[in-house]
């Protein structure tokens, strides 16, 4: 079961985390030579120096962050959801490949030789972030009594972000408006989702 201390620390882990990605993210955007919201999505950051670096230090906090919550969550939804545990498997396999491909979306710049695959990367990246987000919406809304649905709507919202993310930046315009969108919604359902979570497990001690 999760501690009282304990569950805390992960809160304020996850908002310090996702608090410092955005704070790092403005500030490249802020020195990158005329960004434009509309434009250009949020990896055109990591093209050019010294926006790059900034872009690079952002999301390599947020795989920090994402790792930790992983870590400290595992057992403890196991508990919770003991008859989804060959789901959680996977969703948390997925989750940990979202981790990688965070990573690779860094060590590939999407310019030069590496566009191709920093695309390929990007599109999985969020191919995961819409399917694990999802299933983990039904299940908590499914599996838990008295669960806060309007979280899970949340998943939902963002996974359907995800498919309209995919059909502006593949036929139409203000895809990278999207993308940054679906980047918010996702990481606060994700402080909400821990945050209901805490509740739960406190319930269940």
């Amino acid at each position: 079961m999760f501690k009282k201390l304990e569950i805390s620390n992960i809160l304020k882990v996850v908002i310090l985390g996702d608090g410092l990605t955005g704070i790092f993210l403005l500030v490249a955007m802020a020195l990158y030579p005329n960004y434009n919201q509309f434009d250009q999505t949020i990896s055109k950051l990591g093209t050019q120096s010294p926006s790059s670096f900034f872009f690079s230090l952002a999301l390599l906090i947020q795989v920090v962050t994402f790792s930790y919550l992983l870590s400290k969550l595992k057992n403890d939804n196991l508990n919770l959801f003991k008859e989804y545990k060959r789901e959680f498997a996977i969703i948390y396999i997925m989750y940990n490949l979202m981790i990688f491909c965070l990573i690779g979306v860094v060590i590939f710049p999407s310019k030069g030789t590496t566009a191709d695959i920093h695309d390929i990367v990007a599109i999985i990246l969020f191919l995961l972030m819409a399917i694990a987000t999802s299933w983990v919406s039904t299940i908590t809304k499914s599996g838990l009594e008295n669960w806060n649905k309007s979280i899970s709507y949340l998943g939902y919202l963002c996974s359907f972000s995800v498919v309209i993310l995919g059909f502006l930046l593949a036929f139409g315009e203000f895809g990278p408006v999207i993308q940054k969108i679906t980047v918010v919604l996702f990481n606060g359902w994700v402080i909400m989702t821990v945050y209901e979570l805490q509740k739960h497990s406190h319930s269940k001690a």
